[in-house]
């Protein structure tokens, strides 16, 4: 998350259109008001289709209703900073270290199954 890759290919996002597969919803978070926090991580378009077509779960959300599909034009990656004292009382060693990464979304457009089917797009992630 916090290298922004490909959840599905390990490929930088960067260049590419990002999508958010998630049961997340809309919520007032921090300073800059409404943003969504999700532990999914981003995917390139052609990976998130790829995943649809095969994760068992993703398939159960998407006919419950429960899986929102979005575009993302804007986000960042969040992780909870732990204290030295905290990361002892889990394993050997006390150092503060990073966990508990999120994805938060600051803009997207909300899609649908058919968005990510559409077209015969050139997925730049790839080249």
């Amino acid at each position: 998350m916090a290298r922004g890759l490909c959840d599905l290919c390990g490929r930088p996002l960067k260049l590419s259109t990002k999508v958010s597969l998630s049961h997340a919803r809309p919520m007032p978070h921090g300073a800059e008001g409404w943003a969504i926090l999700q532990v999914e991580p981003l995917l390139h378009r052609a990976c998130a289709l790829e995943s649809m077509r095969f994760c068992p779960s993703l398939k159960r959300q998407i006919l419950e209703g429960d899986l929102r599909i979005r575009q993302v034009t804007r986000w960042r990656a969040q992780c909870a900073v732990m204290t030295a004292e905290y990361v002892q009382t889990v394993c050997s060693g006390a150092r503060k270290a990073l966990g508990h990464g999120k994805v938060e979304l600051l803009q997207w457009i909300d899609r649908d199954m058919e968005w990510l089917k559409k077209g015969n797009y050139i997925d730049d992630s790839r080249n």
